[in-house]
């Protein structure tokens, strides 16, 4: 910028407002589910896919209440941390609700996490007591010398072996913790701003780390999903992703009890299964990935995919096009739109019969450049956010206010996504601003070129990373996962991939690069890993052993 040059505000005040309703419930999550019990008493609320368990919302408040007293019998109280290592089972949401009663924080633990990474979640809040299940014995005992706070275990099943392999801890049955007392304990929580559970991110960038959020932030994403998904009392959830994760236990369950309706809760994804269930148990709904989505369109046609009582599937990222999922499975799918992430909350709420979605009246979203400078609508940047309603956002990440702070410059909460606004005012994700690509002078979103690529008849999965270009700046590379059926020559599928990302986006975003893989490298949650792509591509490069056909 020269010295006689002048900086100009950019003005967008002219962009629509949409207006979106906001409940805003001033409530804690025990008190919700007490209240929804005097509701909807006789209501089914859950059922157990695997063991064919089933409890209406007295039956499971019951549950509740007696873990509520059997934990507050050992001494669990209103501050304390309790970690949460479990499958899905019905157990787990006993335990939960019945720590949100107590006014305890609900650590929860991705059960994928091993070694030193286990070690730190579970070390992280110095809790005393940890609720896990038999699958995870020989994983704790592994850590069992380096767990420094950890001195109670209860486990749902497997108590017996664990006392044989776990010496160092007192292990206890949680048959033998529950108590008989069913009323509902007397109410500790005195502030819907309190925290709640501190859940783990998935570590793509950095450390997994703690986020912690409180009871109205909890609240705020499920008034989300029951408001843009439009759910009442007579709709169904098919829950199968972990309820140690955000989506499930907020957009899923918390959802569902806001509306009195039910939950159908299987333990893990299963790809043979998937129609049968949402058959048998009557699902009206559910919330889902871009892999599970490929799967479930790359499986051999059931005819249980057509028979069901869906009304609509929300899907974020997007494998399969709305109208060839739609063609196919007869029910409404919500494509894009949307934006959430765990450490703000529900940020953007998806439209149904629309690409772009609605700010929520409670968060104020700029885009900005990299130097902070909000950029006119319809100009791809950096996603920021405010919160225009206390503690709707996380209160930070545990015991990493460094971490924490780092998020936050000029007093905005800096994402790390990319987004824009077009002139109706509707809000487009665009992807991660780490996954961002800059070629020739043009910056090319991952998350599009994935998009566009993932579309082509051949491609099963796709993943877009940047890689140091002989030009300085990056080229894009694509990795590739193709469909089972696919036999052509590699050069020959090479150029009609080329010609096709020639004809459907800018030049400059067209992959240079293309390797084949078997399959793309994942979170627990279905995330693709690029730092693992990242790693992979400088091996091959190292080795000069590329797989992939270099277009020059």
């Amino acid at each position: 910028m020269g010295i006689d040059s002048k900086r100009k505000a950019i003005d967008n005040s002219n962009r629509k407002k949409h207006f979106f309703p906001e409940p805003g419930m001033i409530i804690d999550l025990g008190t919700l589910l007490e209240k929804q019990v005097v509701k909807y008493g006789n209501n089914p609320f859950l059922t157990s896919v695997d063991t064919g368990a089933s409890y209406t919302y007295h039956e499971f408040n019951h549950m509740v209440n007696r873990t509520a007293h059997g934990l507050s019998d050992l001494d669990i109280s209103k501050g304390d941390y309790v970690a949460v290592m479990l499958p899905n089972c019905c157990e787990y949401l006993f335990i939960c609700y019945s720590l949100y009663k107590l006014g305890v924080v609900d650590v929860a633990i991705n059960t994928e996490f091993r070694g030193i990474q286990l070690t730190r979640l579970i070390n992280m809040t110095k809790t005393k007591f940890l609720v896990c299940d038999e699958p995870y014995i020989d994983m704790i005992a592994d850590i069992a010398n380096n767990l420094d706070y950890l001195e109670t275990i209860i486990f749902i099943n497997g108590a017996d072996r664990a006392k044989e392999k776990l010496t160092k801890f007192k292990v206890l049955d949680y048959q033998n913790v529950l108590s008989d007392n069913i009323s509902n304990p007397a109410s500790v929580v005195n502030d819907d701003t309190d925290v709640a559970m501190v859940l783990p991110t998935s570590g793509t960038t950095g450390f997994s780390k703690g986020c912690m959020l409180s009871h109205r932030a909890c609240i705020r994403v499920g008034e989300n999903a029951m408001l843009f998904l439009e759910l009442s009392e007579k709709d169904i959830a098919y829950e199968f992703f972990p309820l140690f994760h955000c989506g499930s236990r907020l957009y899923h369950v918390l959802s569902i009890i806001m509306v009195g309706g039910c939950v159908a809760l299987r333990s893990k994804f299963s790809l043979s299964n998937f129609w049968a269930d949402v058959v048998k148990y009557k699902c009206t709904f559910f919330i889902t990935l871009g892999s599970v989505q490929t799967l479930l369109y790359n499986a051999p046609p059931k005819p249980e995919e057509t028979e069901h009582n869906l009304r609509i599937v929300w899907c974020a990222p997007t494998t399969v096009p709305k109208e060839l999922w739609e063609e196919r499975f007869k029910v409404e799918l919500i494509t894009r739109g949307g934006y959430s992430e765990t450490a703000v909350g529900s940020v953007v709420a998806p439209q149904r019969g629309h690409d772009g979605g609605i700010v929520r009246s409670i968060y104020d979203v700029r885009i900005f450049d990299e130097n902070d400078e909000e950029l006119t609508d319809g100009k791809i940047g950096e996603m920021v956010i405010r919160p225009l309603e206390p503690d709707i956002m996380f209160k930070g990440f545990y015991d990493m206010e460094e971490a924490t702070l780092k998020t936050w410059k000029n007093l905005w909460h800096h994402t790390g996504d990319l987004g824009y606004y077009d002139e109706e005012g509707y809000f487009y994700y665009m992807g991660r601003n780490s996954e961002r690509i800059r070629v020739r002078g043009e910056m090319v979103s991952a998350f599009e070129v994935e998009d566009i690529f993932s579309r082509h008849q051949h491609i099963n999965e796709c993943a877009a990373i940047g890689v140091t270009s002989d030009l300085g700046e990056d080229d894009v590379k694509l990795y590739v996962k193709l469909n089972s059926e696919v036999d052509v020559n590699e050069g020959k599928l090479i150029k009609e991939l080329l010609d096709y990302g020639n004809k459907n986006m800018a030049k400059y975003m067209v992959p240079k690069y293309f390797t084949f893989i078997k399959d793309l490298p994942k979170t627990p949650s279905g995330k693709v890993k690029k730092k693992s792509l990242l790693k992979l591509h400088k091996e091959e490069t190292a080795a000069q052993n590329r797989t992939e056909l270099k277009i020059e």
